[in-house]
């Protein structure tokens, strides 16, 4: 098995929302993608379309050329995404998801916090530290019982160790 399609667009779902996931379609496997024709095809203003191209590119995901429009006088983006990076940056956050859910399993049968979107998992310092708050949606943290979870969590962690390996 390895990264499969799904797993970069969660990546992409990940760092710059669902709403990125249309763009990653767009961009992916081309070159130089002018973000006028983003506008055009998704039917997004060209703020939102750059708001979630900077997001990609605050990971290293793309690669840009502008050129200046001589008859309007502004500047215009041709956009390139790298797969390579991509996969890269979906390794480490899996790398971190497996170090996280390793931890959540060391708490044993302790209460943790967690968000209602699934974005993150905490334990009871690091959610007081947050002030019960998701730093990502800024949700309310549901407290649970990681014992009910073990068994959820030890077929994730497999499943991650998995997909990591056979990328080895």
């Amino acid at each position: 098995m390895k990264i499969t399609e799904k797993v970069l667009e969660d990546t992409i779902s990940q760092i710059a929302g669902k709403q990125a996931i249309p763009i990653y379609k767009l961009l992916k496997g081309r070159e130089d993608v002018n973000e006028f024709e983003l506008t055009e095809k998704l039917k997004l203003s060209i703020n939102e379309i750059r708001n979630i191209l900077y997001k990609f590119d605050h990971h290293n995901l793309l690669s840009s050329k502008r050129k200046k429009d001589r008859q309007k006088g502004w500047y215009i983006y041709f956009w390139t995404l790298s797969r390579e990076r991509l996969i890269e940056v979906t390794e480490k956050l899996m790398k971190e998801k497996l170090k996280n859910l390793n931890r959540l399993l060391d708490l044993g049968d302790e209460e943790y916090y967690s968000c209602v979107n699934k974005c993150i998992k905490f334990d009871e310092a690091t959610a007081l530290e947050h002030d019960y708050t998701c730093p990502e949606c800024k949700l309310i943290l549901d407290l649970e019982k990681s014992k009910k979870n073990k068994f959820k969590i030890k077929k994730e962690i497999v499943d991650i160790e998995t997909r990591l390996a056979v990328k080895k």
